[in-house]
């Protein structure tokens, strides 16, 4: 497996490019802080791991790159399961010390190239149907026929910039970002694949078997936090309620630039 980097890659490159061209400086895998990560800003806390598929299991089934090794299955799937249960702990211990955590996946188009939404596949479209079968799942407290769906074309190598510049624009709860209700990723799999906690969101939204198949496991958060933190979130929170508020808010950006 020498030719699958676990640093190093393309995709730690380019976000290393992003950040350098955007006129931030950081640090690179520093083994001081849990986990190692990738890419540090020590002055203002922030911490990214740029995750390679194969090494942390992307759970996308259309994933090339996720695919298992032929052979010696015995030793790759625990030692890779070890790797994702690991990665949850990482995250815990450095929210803990006052980091803010950010994982980039390589979930981008296949054709590096592609300028329209027909060229770059269906990779987005498999991703909304794993998340729609996960609120379906927590029909005790969520009803699908309440969510819209928005989203923002691009052409390829443009994505990072995009996702930064939505999760900026609105503050989802369900980010891992905003630090308050994460989780709704963690779709499809067993109890023994995760660090043995309970996301917030599936607190919150009870229904997927790996986080309530066992009833000894803790919650990350407590359900009294998190209504709390999101009280409070949504108290300070531009909501945009309609496209005329969100084109104004976007030219009004613009304006200051």
């Amino acid at each position: 497996m020498r030719r699958v980097r676990s640093k190093d890659s393309k995709a730690e490159r380019a976000v290393r490019s992003l950040a350098h061209r955007m006129g931030y400086r950081f640090r690179l895998h520093r083994k001081s802080l849990p986990g190692t990560p990738d890419i540090v800003f020590p002055s203002r806390k922030k911490a990214i791991f740029v995750h390679g598929c194969f090494w942390h299991r992307h759970p996308d089934p259309d994933c090339k790159l996720a695919r298992l090794p032929k052979s010696r299955l015995e030793f790759w799937k625990p030692k890779l399961e070890g790797n994702r249960r690991r990665d949850l702990k990482n995250q815990e211990k450095l929210r803990e010390l006052g980091w803010d955590v950010l994982y980039v996946g390589k979930a981008d188009p296949g054709h590096d190239t592609a300028r329209t939404p027909l060229e770059q596949g269906n990779k987005v479209s498999n991703r909304l149907r794993d998340h729609l079968r996960t609120l379906r799942k927590a029909e005790s407290t969520l009803a699908v026929e309440d969510f819209d769906c928005r989203f923002l074309v691009v052409q390829s190598g443009w994505q990072v910039a995009a996702e930064d510049y939505l999760i900026n624009l609105f503050q989802p709860i369900w980010n891992s970002e905003t630090d308050i209700c994460f989780g709704v990723g963690k779709h499809g799999d067993a109890p023994s694949t995760r660090a043995n906690r309970r996301s917030p969101w599936d607190t919150l939204h009870p229904g997927r078997d790996w986080a309530w198949s066992d009833p000894k496991m803790e919650n990350v958060r407590s359900e009294e936090r998190i209504l709390s933190d999101i009280q409070s979130h949504l108290g300070s929170t531009t909501i945009y309620r309609d496209v005329d508020q969100l084109l104004k808010g976007f030219l009004e950006e613009l304006s200051q630039l």
